[in-house]
């Protein structure tokens, strides 16, 4: 959601079975075009049973004039440490609107 000031708001909640103890992090790419190879910027956001695994950071574009794309991703570590990435639906925001808009 696009406030006032012109910063998105993302809104990310992760349902957890097991283990409520260790927090998950997730990380948001955007960049400048559907297949991610121009990544202009990255938000770290770390969830918790604090806050039921719900985090809602802002973000402020940088490219004030571009469409900008955006995926979650979501590293899961094992037990026998090999590590797997979980790749979220790619969205949109644009300066010329107010809402995120998911990609087809």
């Amino acid at each position: 959601m696009k406030m006032p000031d012109g910063s998105w708001r993302f809104w990310i909640r992760v349902i957890k079975i097991g283990d409520r103890k260790t927090p998950i992090l997730i990380t948001i790419q955007l960049a400048t075009d559907r297949s991610f190879s121009q990544v202009v910027d990255t938000i770290d956001v770390k969830l918790d049973a604090s806050h039921s695994f719900i985090a809602m950071p802002r973000y402020k574009p940088t490219l004030h004039s571009s469409t900008l794309y955006y995926r979650y991703i979501l590293v899961q570590s094992s037990s026998n440490s090999l590590s797997q990435q979980i790749v979220g639906p790619v969205a949109s925001i644009s300066p010329w609107s107010n809402i995120s808009q998911p990609e087809q």
